[in-house]
C-alpha cells in the first residue's frame, strides 16, 4: 500500500487521469450499469458512477495520496467555496436554460412551447429540471476532479 501511495504521488496527474478514465470505461463497459435506466429523463447512470467514482473520488484519492487528510480536508472546503456574488451564480445557472427556450424559440417558433402537453410552464420546468439534475449528478464531481485538483495542481507548477 505505501508503495502504491508513493508511487501515486510521485505522478499524480497520470494517476488521476488513470483513475478517472478507468472508472469511465468500466462504468460504460458494465452492462447493468450503462443500460440502467433508473435516472429520470433518460440520463446516464453510467455517467453518473464513473463520474463520481472516477473523477470525484479520483481527486479526493489522489490528493489524500499526496497531501494527506490536510489536503484532502482542504480540496473539500475549496470545492463548496463561493468567489463572486450570488448573482453570478444565478446568471450562470439561468443563462442555460433561458439559452434553450430562446434559440427553440428562434428555431421553431412559437410551437416549441405550445406544441408540448402542458404548454410553456412544463417545457420550462422539464429544461430547468434536467439542468439541476446534471448540474448535481455529473458537473459537481467534475469540477472537484478537474478543477479543485487538476487546475490547482497544474497552477502551483505551472503558474496562471
Amino acid at each position: 500500500m505505501a508503495t502504491l501511495l508513493r508511487s501515486i504521488a510521485q505522478h499524480p496527474v497520470v494517476a488521476f487521469m488513470g483513475i478517472s478514465l478507468a472508472a469511465g470505461f468500466l462504468t460504460a463497459a458494465i452492462r447493468p450499469i450503462s443500460d440502467a435506466e433508473v435516472l429520470p429523463y433518460g440520463l446516464p447512470l453510467h455517467g453518473l458512477v464513473g463520474g463520481l467514482l472516477g473523477v470525484g473520488l479520483g481527486a479526493f484519492l489522489v490528493t489524500g495520496a499526496l497531501k494527506s487528510r490536510e489536503g484532502v480536508m482542504d480540496l473539500a472546503r475549496r470545492s463548496v467555496r463561493w468567489r463572486v456574488p450570488v448573482r453570478w451564480y444565478l446568471v450562470a445557472i439561468f443563462t442555460v436554460p433561458l439559452g434553450a427556450i430562446l434559440i427553440s424559440l428562434a428555431i421553431y417558433g412559437p410551437r416549441a412551447v405550445t406544441s408540448l402537453t402542458g404548454g410553456w410552464p412544463r417545457a420550462l420546468a422539464g429544461v430547468a429540471a434536467v439542468f439541476l439534475l446534471q448540474l448535481l449528478l455529473f458537473q459537481l464531481a467534475e469540477e472537484i476532479g478537474f478543477t479543485g485538483f487538476l487546475q490547482h495542481h497544474w497552477q502551483d507548477r505551472y503558474h496562471p
